[in-house]
C-alpha cells in the first residue's frame, strides 16, 4: 500500500473520530418515544378504571335511591290509611305515624347521605342498611297493617251488632205469634258473644304491637319483635274466624225469621180458605 492510499483511510478516520463525541451526546430517541408511551399508557388505563369505578358507583347510587323512594313511597300511603283509621284509639294512631315519619326522615336523610357519597367502602355500608337497618318491612309496615286490620274488625262488628239488634226486635215480634224462637234466640246470643271476642282479639293485636321499636341490630329486640308480630296476627286470624262464625249466627236467625213467617202465611191462608 502506497502513500497515496492511505491518506484517504486517514481522513475517514479523522471525519469518524471527529464525529463520533456527537453522535455519543445524542439522546435515545427511540427510548424516550418508548417511556413516554409506557406513561401515557398507565395514564389511561388508570382513567379508564376511574371511568368505570365512577359509573358503577352511579348505578349503585341510582338503586339505592329507587329503592328508598319505593320505601318513603308505601310509608306515606301506609300513613294515610292509618289517618282514616275511626275505630283505633287516637295514641295509637299518634304511636304508628310517628313512627312512620321517623323511618322516612331517616330514610331521606340516607339518600341524601348515599348520593353526596365519595368513599366506596362507605357507599357499600349505607346501601346495605337500606335493607339492613331500616326494618319497614319486618316491623313498621306489619305492625301499621295490624292496626289497621283491627280498625276494619271493629268497623264489620259495629255493622253486625247494627244487624243484631234489628233481628233482636224482629225475633220478640216473632214470638208474640206463639212461635218458638228459643234456638234462633240462642244463635243470636252466640253472635253477641262472638262479636264481643272478635274486638277483644282485635284490641290485643294492635296493644302488642303499636308500641314496638327497630331493633336496630339488637337481635334479641328482634325476636321480640318477631314473636309480637306473630302472637298478633294470630290473634286477627281469631277474630276473623269470630266474625264468620257471628255472621253464620245471623244467617240462621234470618231463615229461621223466613220458615216462621212462611209457615204462619201458609197457616192464614188455610183458614181464610175454610
Amino acid at each position: 500500500m502506497n502513500k497515496y492510499t492511505l491518506v484517504p483511510a486517514a481522513a475517514a478516520l479523522v471525519i469518524m473520530a471527529s464525529a463520533s463525541p456527537a453522535l455519543a451526546a445524542r439522546p435515545n430517541l427511540g427510548a424516550s418515544v418508548s417511556l413516554g408511551a409506557s406513561a401515557s399508557s398507565t395514564e389511561t388505563r388508570a382513567q379508564i378504571k376511574a371511568n368505570i369505578m365512577g359509573e358503577r358507583e352511579a348505578k349503585a347510587k341510582a338503586r339505592g335511591d329507587k329503592e328508598i323512594d319505593r320505601r318513603i313511597s308505601i310509608l306515606t300511603d301506609l300513613n294515610a290509611q292509618v289517618a282514616s283509621m275511626t275505630k283505633v284509639s287516637d295514641a295509637v294512631k299518634a304511636s304508628i305515624d310517628a313512627m312512620v315519619k321517623s323511618q322516612i326522615s331517616a330514610l331521606t336523610s340516607l339518600k341524601a347521605s348515599i348520593d353526596a357519597e365519595t368513599s366506596t367502602t362507605t357507599l357499600k355500608s349505607d346501601l346495605q342498611s337500606i335493607t339492613q337497618g331500616y326494618r319497614i318491612f319486618m316491623l313498621v309496615v306489619p305492625q301499621a297493617h295490624i292496626a289497621i286490620a283491627a280498625d276494619k274488625i271493629h268497623t264489620t262488628i259495629d255493622t253486625i251488632t247494627a244487624l243484631s239488634t234489628k233481628l233482636s226486635a224482629r225475633l220478640s215480634e216473632v214470638s208474640r205469634t206463639g212461635a218458638d224462637v228459643s234456638a234462633l234466640q240462642t244463635a243470636l246470643s252466640d253472635a253477641a258473644s262472638k262479636l264481643a271476642d272478635a274486638g277483644t282479639q282485635a284490641d290485643a293485636a294492635v296493644s302488642m304491637t303499636a308500641n314496638l321499636k327497630p331493633d336496630n341490630g339488637d337481635t334479641a329486640v328482634a325476636a321480640s319483635n318477631r314473636t309480637a308480630l306473630k302472637d298478633a296476627r294470630a290473634k286477627l286470624q281469631s277474630a276473623m274466624k269470630d266474625l264468620q262464625a257471628a255472621r253464620a249466627d245471623l244467617k240462621t236467625v234470618i231463615n229461621g225469621i223466613k220458615k216462621i213467617n212462611a209457615s204462619t202465611s201458609a197457616a192464614s191462608t188455610s183458614n181464610s180458605t175454610q
